[in-house]
């Protein structure tokens, strides 16, 4: 008869999502994980697999949780402008260590393939959120139909990425708020 799982797995693959979201998926080993989690190595690979296959759990566990909550901002009824903004300006506050999926598409993705589609995928969701939110912001008349839906999403995805990135690297706060407005400008034209 097998033991009974001693731990809670969704609150140990947070704890994992946090470290690998912190440290990045080369420079958490293995013992940063255990301990993190408050597991052994047996339970560890019963539950989650090896530490690549934890990891794409944790990125998983990642989109479900912070994906969620950033995306569904776009869905909130009222005016669409001002619920981008406030997007652009939650990612120029957003934490220094950057996003989860953002990291891994710079660290991982370009040698993974597995990891590029996932990232891929959850690109394309925001692509398609923000695509959703645009278009009601057409219907609603804050924006003009000069341009497509989609290449004004596409142009979000880029500016968003881009926040987080330079967030990440320690641009002052004054300049991603620039970025942002000119950005927000930019949708209008």
């Amino acid at each position: 008869m097998p033991r009974p799982k001693e731990f809670d797995p969704e609150d140990a693959l947070h704890c994992a999502m946090e470290v690998f979201w912190d440290k990045g998926y080369e420079a958490a080993s293995v013992r940063d994980l255990l301990d993190a989690m408050g597991i052994n190595r047996g339970s560890m690979y019963a539950c989650f697999g090896d530490k690549r296959e934890l990891f794409l759990q944790s990125v998983r566990h990642y989109l479900e949780q912070m994906g969620a909550a950033f995306l569904g901002r776009l869905d909130e009824p009222g005016p669409v402008l001002p619920q981008l903004a406030g997007l652009l300006t939650h990612v120029a506050e957003g934490p220094r260590h950057g996003c989860l999926l953002t990291n891994t598409a710079v660290e991982l993705a370009p040698h993974d393939d597995e990891v590029s589609a996932a990232v891929g995928e959850a690109l394309a969701g925001l692509e398609q959120a923000l695509a959703r939110a645009l278009q009601r912001a057409v219907e609603q008349g804050e924006l003009a139909d000069a341009a497509s839906s989609g290449r004004r999403a596409r142009f979000l995805v880029t500016v968003v990425q881009g926040l987080v990135v330079l967030r990440k690297a320690g641009t002052e706060r004054a300049v991603l708020d620039d970025a942002a407005f000119v950005a927000m400008e930019a949708l209008q034209r």
